[in-house]
Protein backbone atom coordinates (compact mmCIF):
# COMPACT_ATOMS: atom_id res chain seq x y z
CA UNK A 1 0.00 0.00 0.00
CA UNK A 2 1.33 3.43 -0.92
CA UNK A 3 1.38 6.13 1.75
CA UNK A 4 2.19 9.84 1.42
CA UNK A 5 3.57 11.45 4.59
CA UNK A 6 4.80 14.98 5.28
CA UNK A 7 7.87 15.26 7.51
CA UNK A 8 8.70 18.52 9.27
CA UNK A 9 12.04 18.69 11.08
CA UNK A 10 12.77 21.48 13.53
CA UNK A 11 16.36 21.85 14.71
CA UNK A 12 17.23 23.77 17.86
CA UNK A 13 20.84 25.06 17.66
CA UNK A 14 23.41 24.98 20.44
CA UNK A 15 24.00 28.20 22.30
CA UNK A 16 26.71 30.35 20.74
CA UNK A 17 27.35 28.35 17.55
CA UNK A 18 24.02 28.21 15.76
CA UNK A 19 25.29 27.00 12.36
CA UNK A 20 27.23 23.89 13.37
CA UNK A 21 25.92 21.98 16.36
CA UNK A 22 22.37 20.90 17.01
CA UNK A 23 21.17 20.73 20.60
CA UNK A 24 18.03 18.77 19.80
CA UNK A 25 15.69 18.01 16.96
CA UNK A 26 11.95 17.36 16.67
CA UNK A 27 10.29 15.56 13.78
CA UNK A 28 6.58 15.83 13.10
CA UNK A 29 4.97 13.31 10.75
CA UNK A 30 1.58 13.88 9.14
CA UNK A 31 -0.05 11.32 6.88
CA UNK A 32 -1.46 13.08 3.84
CA UNK A 33 -2.88 10.10 1.94
CA UNK A 34 -4.72 7.84 2.60
CA UNK A 35 -6.59 9.53 5.42
CA UNK A 36 -6.17 7.67 8.69
CA UNK A 37 -9.28 6.17 10.18
CA UNK A 38 -9.91 6.81 13.89
CA UNK A 39 -9.17 3.89 16.18
CA UNK A 40 -12.06 2.67 18.32
CA UNK A 41 -11.63 3.11 22.05
CA UNK A 42 -12.00 0.31 24.51
CA UNK A 43 -15.29 0.05 26.37
CA UNK A 44 -13.25 0.41 29.57
CA UNK A 45 -11.91 3.89 28.65
CA UNK A 46 -12.87 6.61 31.15
CA UNK A 47 -15.43 9.23 30.08
CA UNK A 48 -12.77 11.99 30.19
CA UNK A 49 -10.68 10.14 27.60
CA UNK A 50 -13.72 9.43 25.40
CA UNK A 51 -14.66 13.12 25.47
CA UNK A 52 -11.13 14.14 24.35
CA UNK A 53 -11.22 11.68 21.46
CA UNK A 54 -14.65 12.92 20.37
CA UNK A 55 -13.46 16.56 20.39
CA UNK A 56 -10.29 15.71 18.43
CA UNK A 57 -12.19 13.68 15.83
Amino acid sequence: MAVIELYSVIRFPMEGNEHIAVRREQTFISRVWPVREPCPLSQDAPDEVCDLFLEAG
